[in-house]
């Protein structure tokens, strides 16, 4: 989440617990964990602990609460054929002063468990134009995750750059 869009989430949390005056550092460190989490996350988070909380929530509560609400998200959206649920989509990179092999990074989908991937690892398809970098090997059989074929082509073209 924004830091701009934190301060108006957790004003709500902060008045509906009658903490009208609370000092900067605290607010920074409310700020701070809303940060590492989404819109959806942080806004579902803060308004069940709003709702089943009597007492006003230290940041270790709203970490629990959180996580619950991201893995029930993930849980519940549709299946990423790109990423296969892992959020990251691999890309294979050629032989380099540190590899003497093609080598596999991972980045991250544009799927919602790509986006949380997002925050620390560059855009697959930021990278690749909004494409597959293997685009041409598809054969529009898309029952088989687009990393599990990867990593048969993968395994093809080490072979053949090892005997080459």
């Amino acid at each position: 989440m924004k830091r701009h869009d934190a301060k108006i989430v957790l004003k709500k949390l902060f008045d509906s617990f009658g903490k009208t005056s609370p000092t900067i550092p605290q607010v920074e460190v409310y700020i701070d964990w809303a940060e590492q989490y989404d819109d959806t996350v942080v806004n579902s988070t803060i308004d069940k602990m709003i709702k089943g909380s009597k007492r006003f929530p230290v940041i270790a509560d709203l970490h629990e609460v959180a996580r619950n609400e991201r893995s029930m998200i993930m849980d519940t959206s549709k299946h990423c054929w790109y990423c296969g649920d892992t959020g990251l989509v691999p890309a294979l990179y050629r032989p380099n002063e540190v590899s003497t092999i093609p080598y596999t990074k991972y980045l991250a989908c544009s799927c919602i468990r790509g986006e949380l991937m997002a925050k620390h690892t560059p855009s697959y398809f930021e990278r690749f134009n909004e494409g597959l970098q293997f685009q041409d090997r598809i054969t529009g059989d898309e029952t088989i995750d687009y990393p599990d074929l990867f990593n048969g082509w993968r395994h093809e073209i080490i072979v053949n750059h090892k005997e080459g």
